[in-house]
């Protein structure tokens, strides 16, 4: 069973800070108020934590002491079973969002560019982004774990800090195996919703990683039934010298691919499937289950809102993908989002484009790179609250080794 024990203090902020260091991470915040008239010579606040006791009483001693805040006139209930305890401990960092939220609406502000502060915009940004509860609950203990480490650093200082360590987290949690891979570019098939930009990309690959490279390129197209999509592809291929078959159905991948040389370049266009062509792709992922010659690259337009790109993943799983590429990002100014899906889905990402120019706007994608994408939009909403601009990601590192 758990406990429930008071902290008072003259803000609600310096007593949660106290019950963190006290208790440990996984104390679950009940609730805050202002202190009872009886309990004021203590502090304005009182905020009560469950806490699970160090011991189990032994029997026929009688019944645990009532907890501190019950006795001041608390309403919280006394304890919780063991079998919900588990989920207590899950709910502890959505409680302590609202007890800010709460705080922020007047109860007791939290001191600008204060710990407080900083982690409840990282919280935003993760929220933001798309990353689930238990990825945003990790990423803030780790980080409030580093601030907490030594004497925590304040305003400016703390703002450099947090940058370098927000990127440092982000890093450890994005897939290993970010861009072209080892092994580079063999067979790849590129899958996405209409107008992801999956052709442009395509062609993009076959003058890049192709001709440049002075390798025979072998275009297939299952989108022959679009408009206009042969005569396209047909056009590129001419311009390209690359041989270019369209293909009336899935089946008729494997033989293509098995037809090219080892040196081939060997790349795959699709329609653009929409969310009433489960049956196409159904159909497809059958296929490429028995061709594992081919790896699937998804294409994401980074111009999509989180929620978006989360029914996207799940509409291609079928296809089983093994990396991500985002394009249109010279479109947004947060593509955190799309960058963030490498965590969530654990595809690491291959490739980004941001314009229509044949290759030059293709990069392969680096680990600092997609990091940036996401710590941008944590940089910026430190600056609307704290009305300064975080220093560079070099100045930043420099700041939190100091």
């Amino acid at each position: 069973s758990m406990r429930l024990k008071s902290y008072f203090a003259e803000s609600v902020e310096t007593a949660l800070e106290e019950a963190r260091r006290e208790l440990g991470p996984d104390a679950l915040l009940v609730y805050s108020r202002e202190a009872p008239p009886e309990a004021r010579g203590r502090g304005a606040y009182e905020v009560v934590f469950a806490v699970s006791p160090p011991e189990k009483a032994p029997e026929g001693e009688g019944a645990v002491a009532e907890p501190e805040a019950a006795a001041e006139g608390g309403s919280a209930a006394e304890t919780a079973g063991p079998a919900v305890a588990a989920e207590l401990r899950q709910m502890r960092r959505r409680i302590d969002r609202l007890a800010a939220a709460l705080i922020r609406s007047g109860v007791s502000a939290p001191p600008p560019g204060s710990l407080a502060e900083a982690l409840e915009a990282v919280g935003d940004e993760l929220a933001a982004v798309g990353l689930d509860d238990r990825l945003q609950a990790l990423m803030l203990e780790r980080l409030r774990a580093k601030a907490e480490s030594g004497a925590p650093p304040e305003g400016p200082a703390l703002q450099a800090a947090l940058g370098a360590w927000f990127r440092e987290e982000l890093a450890s949690l994005m897939p290993s195996g970010v861009g072209a891979g080892e092994s580079g570019l063999r067979a790849v098939l590129l899958a996405g919703p209409p107008g992801a930009g999956k052709t442009t990309t395509l062609v993009k690959l076959a003058a890049r990683y192709g001709v440049e490279q002075a390798r025979r390129v072998r275009i297939l197209s299952l989108a022959g039934r679009r408009v206009g999509a042969a005569h396209e592809l047909r056009t590129y291929a001419a311009i390209l010298g690359a041989a270019c078959r369209l293909l009336e159905t899935p089946v008729e991948l494997s033989a293509a691919v098995a037809g090219a040389e080892a040196e081939d370049l060997v790349l795959v266009d699709t329609p653009g499937y929409g969310s009433r062509d489960a049956e196409a792709l159904q159909e497809l992922g059958a296929v490429l289950e028995r061709e594992t010659a081919i790896e699937v690259h998804l294409v994401l337009p980074a111009t999509r809102k989180t929620a978006d790109l989360r029914r996207l993943t799940a509409r291609f799983r079928p296809l089983r993908p093994r990396r991500l590429i985002l394009t249109h990002l010279d479109e947004t100014e947060s593509p955190g989002s799309a960058a963030a899906e490498a965590i969530r889905t654990g595809l690491p990402v291959s490739f980004l484009t941001a314009g229509d120019r044949i290759p030059e706007d293709l990069e392969e994608a680096s680990l600092e790179g997609l990091v940036e994408m996401i710590a941008a939009g944590l940089e910026r909403r430190l600056e609307e609250l704290w009305g300064c601009g975080c220093p560079a990601p070099a100045a930043a590192g420099r700041a939190a080794a100091a």
